[in-house]
């Protein structure tokens, strides 16, 4: 009974750690791995030498033993999770438009979401997957907003009022500060009316991909050398440079995803949110 409680807090550890290294940058997982090598070779038999006569031979020589397990563990969990990583990014880099996004399976649709929510700066939480989500499929942390995620892949039928219904009684329950709602389709007018006066957002087809634009868009931008944004020696592309009316970098084309001007294009700053620069697109 005793081991099998010890296995079930081993494996408990072991995911835990896994969710964490899914959201960290990638450099954390090897550092990771030699400062808890470290510890447990040099660090903790320093303190409990192995040569004494005591409980602390029986401690020093156990951590001297499981260093090289835990650090291994480590790095194969974090390759794992960069595994994982690489699939949500090429997943999402993959998509062409609504057609190619109504192809995925449903787990496929929860995972191109939660990375377009990664590429805008939050921290995801994935809850779906084959167990109970509890009425949320992610949940997205940015500063001090705390965002629940549902998805309906519904291919064939709009998505009706109940699920915007549920949706709100989770986010009152769990005190986020706003939902949203995303399907491959459309929402029913009762769908939309319901959320019109709620802190929930509607994401159809046609706005998810306008969202997956903009993030694609925005990473192209952020690798691209600066010389290339503003080649110097030919004229007639800077001149097709839109800048920024408040910083004067470059600015994007991007998709309004709520309020009266939902669906329309702007010029948005490449420095957003440290800018919020915007122009209207003629």
């Amino acid at each position: 009974m005793a081991r099998r409680r010890k296995t079930a807090l081993a494996e408990a550890a072991a995911e835990d750690l896994f969710e964490i290294l899914v959201v960290v940058p990638s450099w954390v997982g090897p550092v990771l791995a030699v400062v808890a090598f470290t510890v447990l070779w040099s660090i903790v038999p320093a303190f409990f030498p192995p040569t004494s006569h005591s409980y602390k031979a029986v401690i020093g020589t156990w951590s001297h033993t499981i260093a090289p397990f835990v650090g291994l563990i480590i790095l194969v969990l974090w390759a794992v999770a960069e595994i994982r990583k690489r699939h949500r990014r090429k997943l999402l880099d993959d998509q062409e438009g609504l057609a190619s996004m109504r192809d995925l399976s449903w787990q496929e649709f929860e995972h191109l979401v939660g990375e377009a929510y990664r590429r805008k700066g939050y921290v995801v939480e994935e809850r779906g997957g084959n167990q109970a989500d509890g009425g949320v499929d992610l949940v997205a942390h940015k500063d001090a907003e705390t965002l629940l995620v549902q998805c309906k892949h519904w291919k064939a039928i709009k998505v009706g009022v109940k699920p915007v219904r549920e949706l709100f009684g989770v986010m009152t329950a769990e005190k986020a500060e706003h939902a949203v709602l995303a399907t491959a389709g459309r929402f029913t007018n009762d769908a939309q009316a319901f959320a019109d006066s709620k802190p929930i957002e509607l994401l159809n087809g046609d706005r998810l991909w306008g969202m997956i634009k903009e993030v694609k868009q925005d990473a192209r931008v952020a690798i691209q050398p600066a010389r290339e944004l503003i080649p110097s020696a030919q004229p007639t592309e800077v001149a097709a440079v839109v800048e920024c009316p408040k910083c004067g970098s470059p600015m994007v084309e991007r998709v309004a995803r709520k309020g009266q001007h939902a669906g329309k294009r702007f010029w948005g700053c490449s420095k957003y949110p440290a800018c919020r620069g915007i122009r209207e697109v003629e």
